[in-house]
């Protein structure tokens, strides 16, 4: 789909396509108890499907016909999610998320976008989550790697070593 999409020279519209999917994936029941019937014919989930998304462009389409002819509805959160990711690394995007206590200041925000493209050197989009539960610091995640510089885990670290002289 991928090499299709880049030979007709539509990428970001099966991008747009996949986020699109992927996202009514994860918030929708009903879609999803759609994806997992059995009892339903692909034919009939095809028509189901072609008529709620008719705004997608014709190859999204069709490869999501293939994918219910061949009766493997259960991979299309992941073919949105391999999609996303390839299109990602065609275009030389990392994907950032950083994990902190608190919200971010715009500041501080601009100033890690910035060690990153030096580090990295390519672009960069990065989006925040809130997790309290990490006390102070932060964890960062590119892609598939993580950096954990987060006070949670450096007090776990710091149990660990007590427990182990403990032992001794």
């Amino acid at each position: 789909m991928f090499a299709l999409a880049e030979e007709r020279n539509v990428l970001d519209a099966i991008k747009a396509d996949m986020e699109y999917l992927y996202e009514v994936y994860r918030e929708s029941e009903p879609f999803r108890l759609l994806l997992e019937n059995p009892v339903l014919k692909p034919t009939q989930k095809t028509r189901i499907f072609k008529e709620a998304f008719a705004q997608l462009h014709p190859l999204t389409l069709s490869t999501i016909e293939l994918v219910f002819k061949n009766r493997r509805e259960e991979i299309l959160p992941f073919l949105a999610m391999d999609f996303i990711e390839k299109y990602y690394q065609a275009r030389h995007i990392a994907r950032v998320t950083v994990k902190t206590p608190v919200k971010l200041s715009v500041e501080n925000l601009e100033r890690i976008r910035k060690v990153l493209v030096d580090q990295l050197r390519q672009e960069i989009i990065i989006s925040t989550e809130e997790d309290a539960s990490l006390l102070g610091g932060f964890i960062l995640r590119i892609s598939d790697k993580e950096v954990d510089a987060s006070v949670r885990r450096r007090l776990k670290d710091l149990q660990q070593q007590l427990i182990k002289t403990q032992i001794k």
